[in-house]
């Protein structure tokens, strides 16, 4: 006997035209004009095939035919499928069935895949049926399917600005709401509220990571650089300017016009209190007494660093004159830590002063003969480390330290 799967199809044919066909019970299977059978239910049925004819010369219509056996198999039994119907791009859902030995498939490849053990990885957005099939033992063919949407989440570029010092702050910003920031290396750190610490020098990589209702995960990435802070500068007093310092405690004396320079160049002035400066050329005057600040600011990459002379602008005394080179004498250093150089006040008379700077095991690193008032020292060839400035005169030796940053 022929077999045929309920629910398909099996071509029979009879060589004589003109027959009928017909089954013997539709409810197990059908069959049309063509002799086409359709299995409807589980079962046995027989399909006939009947030929009417006359027979001369009487005319008596007679008829004769012949019959197959037909066995309808029934379809195997099969769950349906469980998992998500929505699948983001990039990622895997799965899938199972109760139904055990079937075959995964899905009818759009290029959307989504799926491989045999019912993992499914969304490829594009779009949809597509996920099959589980099974097959049984008389090689009948019974599918469930699920239909899947896959999708994307997006997320809009970070906004914000494109630099920051080491140890300062930036604020980035996404209009996407609900997203969680991130820091992809050392160069940086961000809170949840985009705000952006630099922390060493280099190129921070943040990103903003948003999440949509359906799982489905978008990421901006943004680069910032981060500037490292200028080292602190040097500040001093320009050659051959008057030191304004020789005030009670080093006060600024009051009526008094000097340069004050700083190193390295290009950076900017200001002054509080009884100071005025010209913020380029560095030009000074005391104006008015009190407590005063003049402050050297340097600025590369938009980062900066200073550095502040402090003290109050007081009267000072005239100037003593030749019947006092008997009186004790001193002298000042500053700026003192210093790079460079630093500069040397020696407000006294006395003639032939010079000086000898001493490490700290007591040998000689520098002399220099001085002249009466302000004196430059250059210091820039002096390893870094604590040194001892003596300054000699005929009847003595006065020291103080000097430190070499």
């Amino acid at each position: 006997a022929a077999t045929v799967c309920a629910g398909a199809t099996v071509q029979l044919a009879n060589a004589v035209a003109g027959g009928v066909w017909s089954s013997s019970n539709i409810a197990i299977a059908t069959v049309d004009a063509n002799g086409l059978v359709t299995g409807v239910a589980a079962g046995n049925v027989t399909i006939s095939y009947n030929l009417v004819y006359s027979l001369a010369p009487l005319n008596e219509n007679l008829s004769c035919g012949v019959s197959k056996q037909i066995t309808v198999n029934a379809l195997p039994i099969v769950n349906g499928i469980n998992g998500n119907a929505t699948l983001c791009v990039g990622k895997t859902n799965v899938y199972s069935n109760a139904t055990v030995g079937g075959v995964w498939s899905s009818t759009n490849t290029s959307v989504a895949s799926i491989n045999s053990t019912g993992i499914a990885t969304g490829i594009a957005v779009g949809t597509s049926q996920i099959l589980y099939t099974v097959t049984s033992v008389q090689n009948c063919s019974k599918s469930q399917s699920l239909v899947i949407n896959v999708v994307s989440a997006s997320v809009p570029a970070i906004t914000g600005a494109t630099s920051v010092c080491v140890g300062s702050t930036i604020t980035l910003s996404n209009s996407q709401v609900g997203g969680v920031w991130s820091s992809l290396n050392n160069k940086a750190t961000i809170n949840n509220s985009g705000v952006l610490t630099g922390t060493n020098f280099g190129t921070a990589s943040v990103q903003y990571t948003y999440t949509n209702i359906n799982g489905c995960i978008a990421i901006a990435t943004y680069n910032v650089t981060v500037n490292p802070i200028p080292a602190v500068p040097s500040i001093g007093y320009a050659p051959g300017t008057i030191n304004p310092q020789t005030g009670a405690g080093g006060g600024f004396c009051i009526g008094r016009t000097f340069t004050v320079v700083g190193t390295p160049t290009g950076g900017t002035w200001t002054a509080t209190g009884g100071i005025i400066v010209n913020a380029i050329s560095g030009v000074a005057s005391t104006v008015s007494l009190g407590a005063a600040t003049l402050t050297y600011t340097i600025n590369v990459s938009g980062c900066t660093n200073k550095r502040t002379i402090t003290g109050n602008v007081v009267t000072c005394v005239a100037a003593r004159n030749s019947n006092q080179n008997n009186e004790k004498n001193s002298f000042e250093l500053y700026p003192n830590p210093t790079k460079n150089y630093f500069n040397l006040y020696e407000n006294s008379l006395i003639e032939n002063r010079r000086i000898i700077i001493t490490d700290l095991n007591g040998k000689e690193v520098k002399k220099q003969n001085l002249i009466n008032g302000n004196n430059i020292i250059n210091v820039s060839n002096l390893s870094k480390g604590i040194y001892f400035v003596n300054l000699i005169s005929k009847t003595e030796v006065l020291t103080k330290k000097l430190i070499v940053e």
